[in-house]
This record gives structure tokens, sequence and C-alpha cells, in this order.
């Protein structure tokens, strides 16, 4: 099952497949239930930003088969448990038992990550009305 807006902008050959399903523009509240029914999430990308799709199969409990090379992967894997060198190595992975997900990393908290950023508001509010630039003086 292919997710997301890949075949739009890398079409994928899938004809005579019948075992093969391309979704599209899915609503986020179905995105776990997706996620949670799937044996791994493979990632073939050559890059990505960030990685959303990634983090949230991986916080569904879902493993994330990664390139080794993806940038965003030692971030999100940083033990490597599920970063792939080379095709062959992916088809090892593929073919063997299924690999448990490693937990997403504790910066992946919202909750922390909100806290985080609050404190950081605050922070800058208090040292702006210590300083002298209310008023928008400086």
């Amino acid at each position: 099952m292919l997710l997301g807006h890949s075949h739009a902008y890398c079409p994928v050959t899938v004809t005579g497949r019948g075992d093969v399903t391309i979704l599209q523009d899915l609503d986020e509240d179905d995105l776990p239930s997706f996620y949670r029914a799937a044996d791994h999430l493979l990632c073939t990308s050559r890059w990505e930003g960030f990685g959303l799709a990634i983090a949230e199969a991986m916080a569904c409990g879902v493993p994330a088969l990664l390139p080794a090379d993806l940038a965003t992967a030692r971030e999100l894997v940083p033990g490597g448990e599920t970063l792939y060198r080379d095709t062959a190595q992916l088809v090892s992975m593929l073919a063997g038992p299924c690999l448990p997900a490693p937990p997403l990393h504790e910066t992946f908290d919202w909750d922390r990550n909100v806290a985080t950023t609050l404190g950081v508001y605050g922070a800058m509010l208090t040292g702006r009305a210590h300083s002298g630039c209310e008023g928008g003086q400086r």
C-alpha cells in the first residue's frame, strides 16, 4: 500500500499488480489506523526535511525502514536498528522476522516540545521586561 503523494510526483509502475493500492490525501484521523495495520513503513527517499510520516509511524509502533544515508534517519532512529545500506540489506530485513519498532526519541514528544517552546517564549518575555525594552524601545 502506498500512502502520500509519491505516485503523483514519482509515478510508480503497478501495471498488472493487483496487490498494490495507492492512497492519497487521507484524513489525518485515519492515518494512525493505516500505520498500525502495516508491518513496516518503508522510506525510499533520498531526502526528507523532517520525516513526519516516519515519526508518525514510529509513534504508532510501526518500524520504519530507512536508508542509512538519509540525513533525518539518525535523528529518528539514533541506534540505527532499522536503517538499511543497500537493496540486499533491505530485502534481508523484509524477509527476516518482523523488526520491533524502536521507540521514538523523547525529543519528539508533543507535551515536552510544547512545554519547552512555552518556556522559551516565557524567558524571552521576561528578559524583555527586565531589559528596558517595553513600549517598543530598544
